[in-house]
């Protein structure tokens, strides 16, 4: 009875078992995976936010050192070497004009 030959394995899939080649099959699912344009549409505004995050974080942690060390009596050049960006560019992204404005309002309040 354990060697019958009626005896089929259970498939428990509900389908007929059939053997096929994976790597035949591999491109056919490949091509049949069409990518929905609204999903790639959304994951690519969800990357673009997340990256905006990121450059915001990064330009708020640089503003914290710049006004630390303008506290501390220190001018643009010397703040352009310990945070790593040229006077230039310490110009040019608003830090020193921030700090200028906020002081104004502080001096104000």
């Amino acid at each position: 009875m354990s060697d019958s030959k009626f005896f089929e394995p259970i498939n428990y899939n509900f389908a007929s078992s059939i053997n096929m080649d994976v790597r035949i099959e591999q491109p056919a699912k490949k091509k049949s995976v069409v990518p929905d344009a609204r999903t790639q549409h959304l994951t690519q505004q969800a990357q673009n936010e997340i990256s905006r995050m990121k450059i915001k974080a990064a330009y708020e942690a640089r503003y914290a050192a710049y006004k630390i060390e303008r506290d501390n009596g220190k001018n643009d050049d010397e703040i352009s070497e310990i945070i790593g960006l040229s006077a230039r560019t310490l110009k040019g992204n608003h830090y020193h004009y921030r700090y200028n404005k906020e002081k104004r309002i502080e001096s104000k309040a």
